[in-house]
């Protein structure tokens, strides 16, 4: 990996918060990325780490001729073509804060967000707390097939996960994941992602598997997760270059992380993911494949779940759609007449 760019900062404390912006084709994107940084600067000692994954367009060039605020301490990396995984794995290696926030270039910080948030860390010591804040979806273009126009990311799933015990919630993890849970949403103590090992490449996936191992550490005492979803940290854009886009990519992703978890919970974890993909085939209309997924789903794990989950959610449908909207117009706020 090669440094082709730094800024130092203002020479003022060592800084508390590492932003690692994971670039990779995102040359329509990082300069509102950035942007949004730059909004920041003024909150608290932050360290910038924009990592290039190897981007062909002129994702790097933007980047390195942005003028960066002044008090941001900034550092750009190029790299060889390793996926997203590798390049958080190569921020954290170089993070110089105690506290760690992953971020991809072609999502961006929400007004306010990234203040609040650091404003919730200053008042503390170094500790192994890790916080989960809200986000909001935004559109990103008309190639996504799947366009939800601007809502919160995390409703009532979230809200009952994180309403559990340490050990409930692992177990949860371990079995299904409350899509979505984001790492791009929360901010993590460096050690600790250092000592679960986060991001080491055994998987393609980045949020997850991450959640996973924090939890377990969570259930025996090594960590503590708290739930801010008031505080919206970041936007996180819809667009057709979106993992979401590409199903055969998501199916082997998430079946990659089901094969790693405790062996007690794989055959649940594996239903799951062939019931999420079942639901993004009957999102798409592709009978056939949602068909063949709610098939493996149940070859995966014989059971009432496996048999009556995926009907019950495809009758909950118009009014999970209804709920979202409602709460898509809640995080925009009233009219302006």
């Amino acid at each position: 990996m090669r440094l082709v760019y730094e800024q130092p900062g203002s020479g003022g404390p060592p800084p508390l918060l590492t932003i690692v912006l994971c670039a990779y084709q995102h040359e329509a994107f990082i300069e509102q990325a950035l942007a949004s940084i730059d909004d920041a600067a003024g909150s608290g000692p932050i360290e910038l780490l924009v990592i290039d994954d190897g981007s062909a367009d002129a994702t790097l060039a933007i980047a390195c001729a942005h003028r960066f605020d002044p008090r941001l301490a900034v550092r750009v990396f190029t790299k060889p073509n390793g996926g997203h995984v590798s390049s958080l794995k190569a921020g954290l290696q170089r993070a110089s804060a105690p506290y760690l926030l992953p971020a991809s270039a072609d999502d961006y910080h929400a007004p306010g967000g990234l203040p609040a948030a650091i404003k919730a860390y200053r008042s503390r010591g170094v500790e192994s707390t890790v916080t989960v804040f809200g986000g909001i979806y935004t559109p990103g273009d008309e190639r996504d097939p799947n366009p939800r126009g601007r809502q919160r990311v995390y409703l009532a799933e979230q809200q009952r996960l994180f309403a559990r015990s340490p050990g409930a919630r692992y177990r949860w993890l371990c079995r299904q994941f409350p899509g979505p849970l984001l790492i791009g949403s929360t901010i993590f103590p460096v050690a600790l992602l250092r000592e679960i090992g986060a991001w080491d490449g055994t998987v393609e996936l980045d949020d997850w598997p991450t959640f996973i191992a924090v939890a377990r550490a969570e259930a025996s005492s090594a960590a503590r997760i708290e739930y801010r979803p008031e505080t919206i940290l970041f936007e996180y854009r819809l667009h057709g270059g979106g993992m979401h886009t590409d199903l055969a990519r998501s199916r082997r992703m998430l079946l990659e992380v089901a094969g790693t978890v405790p062996k007690r919970h794989r055959r649940a974890c594996t239903a799951f993911v062939h019931r999420q993909m079942a639901l993004n085939h009957l999102h798409r209309g592709e009978w056939r494949a949602a068909w063949s997924e709610y098939a493996a789903n149940i070859a995966a794990d014989p059971g009432p779940v496996a048999l009556l989950t995926l009907p019950v959610r495809v009758a909950l449908t118009p009014l999970r759609r209804a709920v979202r909207a409602l709460s898509g117009r809640a995080a925009r706020g009233p009219r302006e007449d």
